[in-house]
Protein backbone atom coordinates (compact mmCIF):
# COMPACT_ATOMS: atom_id res chain seq x y z
CA UNK A 1 0.00 0.00 0.00
CA UNK A 2 2.85 2.37 0.81
CA UNK A 3 4.30 1.84 -2.66
CA UNK A 4 0.93 2.40 -4.33
CA UNK A 5 0.35 5.72 -2.61
CA UNK A 6 3.91 6.81 -3.37
CA UNK A 7 3.43 5.97 -7.05
CA UNK A 8 0.25 8.07 -7.09
CA UNK A 9 2.15 10.94 -5.48
CA UNK A 10 0.18 10.82 -2.24
CA UNK A 11 3.10 10.86 0.18
CA UNK A 12 0.89 12.03 3.01
CA UNK A 13 -1.22 8.86 2.96
CA UNK A 14 1.85 6.70 2.28
CA UNK A 15 3.49 8.16 5.38
CA UNK A 16 0.38 7.56 7.51
CA UNK A 17 0.36 3.89 6.53
CA UNK A 18 4.14 3.63 6.86
CA UNK A 19 4.07 5.11 10.38
CA UNK A 20 1.35 2.66 11.46
CA UNK A 21 3.28 -0.40 10.26
CA UNK A 22 4.38 -2.46 13.28
CA UNK A 23 7.53 -3.63 11.51
CA UNK A 24 9.29 -2.23 8.48
CA UNK A 25 11.86 -3.92 6.28
CA UNK A 26 14.52 -2.56 3.94
CA UNK A 27 12.09 -2.44 1.02
CA UNK A 28 9.47 -0.40 2.86
CA UNK A 29 12.02 2.05 4.22
CA UNK A 30 13.62 2.42 0.78
CA UNK A 31 10.26 3.12 -0.85
CA UNK A 32 9.53 5.97 1.58
CA UNK A 33 13.02 7.47 1.46
CA UNK A 34 13.09 7.29 -2.33
CA UNK A 35 9.63 8.82 -2.72
CA UNK A 36 10.61 11.76 -0.52
CA UNK A 37 13.88 12.29 -2.39
CA UNK A 38 12.14 12.14 -5.77
CA UNK A 39 9.61 14.75 -4.62
CA UNK A 40 12.44 17.05 -3.56
CA UNK A 41 11.84 16.50 0.15
CA UNK A 42 15.53 15.96 0.79
CA UNK A 43 15.44 16.86 4.50
CA UNK A 44 12.58 14.41 5.11
CA UNK A 45 14.37 11.71 3.09
CA UNK A 46 17.50 12.26 5.17
CA UNK A 47 15.55 12.01 8.42
CA UNK A 48 13.90 8.78 7.28
CA UNK A 49 17.25 7.37 6.20
CA UNK A 50 18.70 8.15 9.64
CA UNK A 51 15.66 6.54 11.32
CA UNK A 52 16.14 3.46 9.14
CA UNK A 53 19.71 3.12 10.38
CA UNK A 54 18.59 3.73 13.99
CA UNK A 55 16.05 0.92 13.54
CA UNK A 56 18.99 -1.38 12.76
CA UNK A 57 17.82 -2.02 9.23
CA UNK A 58 20.80 -3.29 7.26
CA UNK A 59 21.31 -0.81 4.45
CA UNK A 60 22.84 -2.10 1.23
CA UNK A 61 24.26 -0.26 -1.76
CA UNK A 62 21.10 -0.79 -3.82
CA UNK A 63 18.98 0.90 -1.15
CA UNK A 64 21.26 3.93 -1.15
CA UNK A 65 21.27 4.22 -4.95
CA UNK A 66 17.49 3.87 -5.18
CA UNK A 67 16.92 6.27 -2.27
CA UNK A 68 19.13 9.03 -3.62
CA UNK A 69 18.62 9.03 -7.42
CA UNK A 70 19.73 12.64 -7.84
CA UNK A 71 23.11 12.34 -6.13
Amino acid sequence: MVSGYCKKGDLEMARVIFDKMPSKNLVTWTIMVSACAQKGLVDEAGKLFAQMKEASVEVDVAAVVVSWPHV
